[in-house]
């Protein structure tokens, strides 16, 4: 479809006309250059010019990437009359802000991503973290390199908050049998999973006969299941996608869960450990 050029006289019709194609592409099949003229073009549209570091409050999830050769980053909004999702970062309060800008690329994704969420979910909120910076533990990876991210959860007027730790991680795990499935670890460290490297879904089974109310101790969202299936289906769509990522449909259908690039609380290996309060996914190489 691309883009409906009739309002964007205000840049031209031959710069709309030009870059439409760009926008039915997947942002892992952009290249550099491509997906800095989205970006421009979304620039041009929003006139942004502020710049967002990762780690305080920002007007929006996406942010225009500088052209080749610059040092300017500005902040990239949906054109028009749309209000993006609000985006911040899972971090206390007066943690101290480091400045950094995704790659042209991914900040399509981010881009993409706002918009999806705000359009299947009314979207307002986003918690994230990871772009720009990572735990430390390797000197160069895609969180420092600015293409990959942590996605902790979001506000929306449709389903409410919801929260990987509280609506994913801390749900139980059941096996065929109906029992639970039985723990290691404690505290936040805890793996509902045990030592098991056979994983799916779990959000797809609960015994609960009654939702619980918010301010039960021990709530959660109810539509958490389908929200995070709607998010793996937008990384599927945009994102790293290999032989270990399972297809959104077989995900939703209980299917064994595979090492791929998209981490979560269900994942198959010890990385779910790490990984029990945000769902990480990117574009190109981790260690690069």
């Amino acid at each position: 479809m691309g883009l409906d050029c009739r309002f964007a006289h205000s840049i031209g019709d031959n710069a709309c006309q030009a870059v439409s194609p760009l926008f039915d592409k997947k942002a892992r099949d952009l290249t550099h250059n491509e997906a800095a003229a989205i970006l421009n073009y979304l620039r041009a549209m929003a006139s942004c010019r502020s710049t967002i570091p990762p780690r305080v409050p920002a007007s929006a999830m996406a942010r225009c990437a500088s052209p080749p050769n610059s040092t300017e980053s500005s902040s990239g909004m949906p054109p028009a009359t749309t209000t993006p999702p609000r985006m911040v970062p899972p971090a206390p309060p007066g943690s101290p802000p480091t400045s950094s800008t995704p790659s042209p690329a991914f900040a399509v994704v981010l881009y993409r991503f706002a918009g999806y969420l705000r359009s299947r979910w009314g979207a307002t909120k986003i918690v994230w973290g990871g772009v720009g910076g990572g735990s430390g533990k390797n000197a160069v990876d895609c969180h420092s390199t600015g293409h990959c991210i942590d996605f902790y959860g979001a506000t929306t007027s449709r389903g409410g908050i919801f929260d990987v730790r509280r609506d994913w991680y801390s749900r139980p795990v059941f096996l065929t049998d109906g029992k639970t499935h039985v723990s290691v670890g404690g505290g936040l460290d805890k793996d509902r999973w045990g030592n098991d490297h056979r994983t799916s879904y779990r959000l797809l089974v609960n015994k609960d006969a009654e939702e619980k109310l918010p301010d039960d101790p021990d709530y959660y969202n109810p539509r958490a299941r389908d929200f995070f299936l709607d998010v793996y289906q937008f990384i599927s769509d945009e994102c790293n996608v290999g032989p270990n990522d399972i297809a959104p449909g077989a995900l939703k259908s209980g299917a064994t869960i595979k090492a791929g690039f998209t981490i979560h609380p269900d994942y198959p290996t010890k990385l779910r450990t790490s990984h029990n309060d945000h769902m990480h996914f990117q574009l190109g190489a981790t260690l690069k």
